[in-house]
């Protein structure tokens, strides 16, 4: 537990070291001069660091070991190769993520068709909406009234 303190202590003494002596005013590996940020390659020499952009510092922290690489994985849909960003990424982009989508759904409903029988008068139809169960208006009123004076009258008995 001590080790990891000190090397934790270590690692903000020296990024905190670098804030205050090094500008940052350009990558040094490809000259970008958006977001920059500083690479250490050994934490006991704090002012020892190189100005990178994002890219260039994972990629330089790969080198070092301080990341892993991640593997290329091919696309589910198109085959193309790509890098993913997160560990459930199975698509290479927005477009194959749709076209996965549509797959998946196309499987979830096969065979499954829209068509049910009305409860009023047992005709076929292709229903709209989930909850509609009758094939008209008419026939939704005559079982609505139907249920009502179920409901209304006395059972005999």
């Amino acid at each position: 537990m001590d080790l990891q303190w000190e090397a934790m202590t270590t690692k903000d003494a020296a990024r905190k070291a670098a804030q205050r002596h090094v500008v940052a005013t350009a990558c040094q590996a490809c000259g970008a001069t958006g977001r920059l940020e500083r690479h250490h390659s050994d934490y006991t020499k704090p002012l020892d660091v190189m100005i990178l952009c994002p890219p260039c510092h994972a990629a330089a922290d790969q080198e070092h070991g301080f990341r892993s690489r991640k593997e290329p994985r091919s696309c589910t849909v198109c085959g193309a190769s790509f890098i993913y960003r997160h560990s459930s990424n199975s698509t290479c982009s927005k477009e194959c993520l749709s076209e996965a989508g549509r797959r998946n759904a196309a499987k979830r409903w096969k065979g499954h068709t829209k068509d049910r029988a009305c409860a009023w008068c047992k005709v076929v139809f292709t229903y709209r909406r989930a909850a509609q169960t009758t094939c008209s208006r008419s026939c939704g009123n005559k079982l609505a009234w139907s249920r009502r004076k179920d409901i209304s009258q006395p059972s005999a008995g």
